[in-house]
């Protein structure tokens, strides 16, 4: 408690200094009566500071608790001393071309002239600062900063020539200024390349920092590898379960070394850093050593060396591990034949049981083949020669998520949303044409129902393509028969338009009903017959 009233107390001090500060700074400001933009510019600077120092206190203030009483006291009087701090008021410029004359009793062309030549010089500077930033071809955010303010002091130099250049009478002086305020042009502030400053772009940081990634995971693979091999070893005895691990884990380390001396080779070679940096990973790249897999020495599995081993007992072993992995391998393709579709993973799968069989098929051939001829090695070898190779089908359901519908299915059902989607748009067109056809004052040519007709002939002949498409799914699986009873309804939905029957006859279709034409034929019968009466 102690430790949070010093801190609001420090905050309160801080604050009172800043606002005494901007005070001292507007006195100062003030004392020939002139203020130019520099001062100004000060000021709200100073005045900024002061007000961020107060809200830093209040925060810490409002921070504190409000018992017991001593500290509820001590927050009134931090308060009391915030409340007490008001900003100041900065005054407006009259001295803008800083010349320490006021710019009222000025000659208007001559303050004008300096203004506009203030701001050539201000663009200018943020032309050579913006060359100095992007002499190295990289942008830090202290760069992008100090062109941000050269900007902005450019732009507000220019606005204050601008003023000066807008209260001239018209004359040749006010043109031939407002042209050289034309001419100045705004730089383009570049993106921040390189955030931490360290002369290297961030791309090129990040390349850095993937490449070391890589490393490191090459480095874990390989220590990985000769753990596993440490391990394995250490009973003396190899078996084929051990040997396919470390296999695994070498091809792992491989791949992982692999990646990495593709990260390292993607990296430039300058700046010096980035060199350094490439130089050390390769260092470390090329210390990475393939462990060596040993021989398979207990090819069953039993604990026993195979040196040891009666090789009857042996060869025997092996046999009925090549039939277990054999069976597996038929087992997983009943299983994977079950509902009739085979998806990636299921064909890996079965691809690596068929692996898994002929591996240890293998391993028991070599095993009777070192037999001596004998009753028990024809034996074994008519077990190895009954053992038959699955057949891996083809995957048949090639989905992301394998969705339990054959590819051809899915196929379909593709073709019918299609052809659904095209009966639906052809008659939404119809529609359209009726409409249309009808807010023509209800008046219909020959032409206009021809027109109708067609749409409807084309809309007719969608839906019947669409069901034609939907009639030839399949109902199972359920999924399918869903996708099926939702395309139905669709098509289900449309309906034909009805087409009006032609009521304005004439050859041009002139828009008048042939009713009204009638009548309008016999009023001119009646006014001819009443002239020549």
């Amino acid at each position: 408690m102690d430790a949070q009233i010093a801190n609001a107390e420090a905050a309160v001090k801080a604050a009172e200094d800043a606002y005494q500060a901007a005070e001292d700074a507007l006195e100062e400001a003030n004392a020939n009566g002139l203020i130019t933009p520099t001062e100004k510019a000060a000021l709200e600077e100073a005045l900024q500071a002061a007000q961020d120092a107060k809200d830093a206190a209040q925060d810490a203030v409002d921070a504190l608790p409000s018992a017991p009483a001593a500290v509820q006291d001590a927050k009134d009087g931090f308060q009391d001393r915030l409340d007490a701090l008001t900003d100041i008021t900065i005054p407006a410029v009259n001295d803008a071309n800083e010349n320490g004359v006021d710019d009222s009793t000025e000659n208007p062309v001559d303050l004008a002239t300096d203004l506009v030549e203030a701001a050539e010089d201000a663009y200018q500077a943020a032309e050579d600062a913006l060359t100095d930033a992007n002499a190295d071809g990289l942008i830090t955010p202290e760069e992008k900063a100090a062109l941000e303010d050269a900007l902005k002091d450019a732009q507000d130099a220019k606005d204050a020539a601008q003023n000066a250049v807008d209260a001239l009478p018209d004359s040749a002086d006010k043109d031939a200024l407002q042209d050289r305020i034309d001419a100045l042009t705004d730089i383009t502030v570049p993106a921040v390349t390189d955030t931490d400053g360290n002369g290297i772009d961030d791309a090129v940081d990040a390349q850095i920092a993937d490449a070391e990634a890589a490393v490191k995971a090459a480095e874990d693979a390989y220590q990985a590898a000769e753990d596993a091999l440490e391990e394995a070893n250490a009973n003396g005895l190899i078996t084929p379960t051990e040997k396919a691990a470390l296999e695994e884990a070498l091809k792992a380390a491989q791949d992982a070394k692999d990646a990495a001396q593709d990260a390292v080779d993607a990296l430039p070679s300058a700046p010096a850093a980035v060199q350094d940096a490439k130089d050390g990973f390769q260092d470390r790249i090329d210390a990475l050593t393939d462990i060596t897999i040993p021989a398979v020495n207990d090819a069953n599995e039993n604990g026993v060396d195979d040196s040891t081993e009666n090789p009857v007992d042996l060869a025997t072993d092996l046999v009925e591990a090549a039939e277990d992995a054999y069976q597996a391998a038929e087992d997983a393709l009943t299983d994977a034949n079950a509902d009739g579709l085979i998806t990636p993973e299921e064909k890996a799968a079965l691809e690596d049981a068929l692996k898994d069989a002929q591996d240890a098929k293998d391993a028991a051939q070599n095993a009777v083949d070192a037999l001596p001829d004998s009753a028990d090695k024809d034996a074994l070898q008519d077990r190895i020669d009954a053992l038959t190779d699955i057949t891996v089908p083809a995957v048949n359901d090639a989905d992301t998520d394998g969705n339990g519908i054959a590819d051809v299915i899915d196929d379909l059902i593709a073709d019918a949303e299609a052809a659904v989607k095209a009966a639906e748009d052809a008659y939404q067109a119809a529609d359209d044409a009726l409409k249309a056809a009808l807010d023509n004052d209800g008046v219909y040519s020959q032409a206009e129902v021809d027109a109708l007709t067609e749409n409807l002939a084309d809309a007719q002949a969608a839906k019947d393509a669409a069901q034609d498409a939907v009639d030839a799914l399949p109902s199972a699986p359920a999924a399918v028969q869903d996708a099926k009873d939702g395309l139905q309804d669709r098509l289900d939905a449309l309906t034909d338009i009805t087409i009006p029957a032609v009521n304005d006859a004439d050859t041009d279709g002139n828009g008048i009903a042939d009713v009204i034409d009638d009548l309008i034929a016999d009023a001119e019968a009646a006014v001819k017959a009443a002239e020549d009466a």
